[in-house]
């Protein structure tokens, strides 16, 4: 894509680091939920700041054990991936902007 390699890394793993943030945080709302965490407007006021409080921790230990995974599979400080992209031919670009331009008047129509 024209990227450095260091950047590339870069953006995977705060994708990657993005991803767990959210997943941890969902984890915690089922389980604020399934315990009446949000049953009150004081109580959902405590039970989401202690949310907020305990994520960074779990995130970061969630992100550790993530890197000793990678770690112990070799892991060189680079990320290697096989690229399956093809070119984009003119039929198919040709194709995206006929919908997107179909889309655009569809909706001037309506609006």
């Amino acid at each position: 894509m024209g990227l450095n390699a260091e950047i590339s890394d870069i953006a995977m793993v705060m994708f990657r680091i993005i991803w767990l943030l959210l997943d941890c945080l969902e984890a915690g709302q089922r389980s604020l939920g399934a315990r009446l965490g949000f049953a009150g407007k004081r109580r959902m006021l405590r039970s989401s700041g202690l949310l907020l409080a305990s994520l960074l921790p779990r995130v970061l230990g969630r992100a550790k054990r993530m890197e000793a995974g990678l770690a112990a599979r070799g892991y060189t400080g680079r990320l290697n991936f096989i690229s399956v992209e093809t070119p984009a031919s003119r039929a198919r670009l040709l194709a995206i902007g006929t919908v997107l331009c179909g889309m655009f008047f569809f909706m001037r129509w309506l609006g």
